[in-house]
C-alpha cells in the first residue's frame, strides 16, 4: 500500500512538471525585465524578494532586511535566466517554466530551485 501510495505522488508530481511550459528567451525577457517579484529557495524553503533591473542588476530582499551586494542577471542564448554572485565562480542558469496563475518555476540540471511569484512592474524593494 505504501509503494502504491509513493508511486502516485511521484506519478503526480511528474506529471505536474510536464504540464509545465517552458518560456523562451523572448518570453523571459519580457516576464523578468523590470520586474519585482517574491521568490522561495525550494531546498531550504528561503523566502526573499527580488528585482531584476533593465540594466542588469539583480536586487534581492531578504526576510531580515538584508540586501544582496554585487549581483546581476540576464538571458543566455539558450533562453535561461542566469544570475551572477560575487561568491560563485560562474553564472547560474536555470530554465523558467510557466506554472499557471502567474507562478513560474526554475530548475537548474533538472532539479527544481526556485517559485517565482507576486510579478509587479517596477522596482517595489
Amino acid at each position: 500500500m505504501k509503494r502504491t501510495i509513493l508511486l502516485f505522488v511521484a506519478t503526480a508530481i511528474t506529471s505536474a512538471a510536464m504540464a509545465e511550459r517552458q518560456l523562451n528567451r523572448e518570453e523571459v525577457l519580457e516576464t523578468f525585465t523590470d520586474v519585482t517579484f517574491d521568490g522561495i529557495y525550494v531546498p531550504k524553503n528561503k523566502h526573499f524578494v527580488a528585482y531584476d533591473a533593465p540594466d542588469g542588476t539583480l536586487h534581492i530582499l531578504r526576510p531580515n532586511g538584508k540586501r544582496d551586494e554585487g549581483r546581476t542577471w540576464f538571458v543566455n542564448g539558450d533562453g535561461q535566466r542566469c544570475a551572477t554572485n560575487p561568491k560563485w565562480s560562474e553564472a547560474r542558469c536555470f530554465d523558467v517554466t510557466e506554472a499557471g496563475d502567474g507562478v513560474y518555476h526554475q530548475y537548474r540540471n533538472g532539479e527544481h530551485l526556485h517559485i517565482l511569484s507576486n510579478f509587479r512592474k517596477g522596482n517595489h524593494l
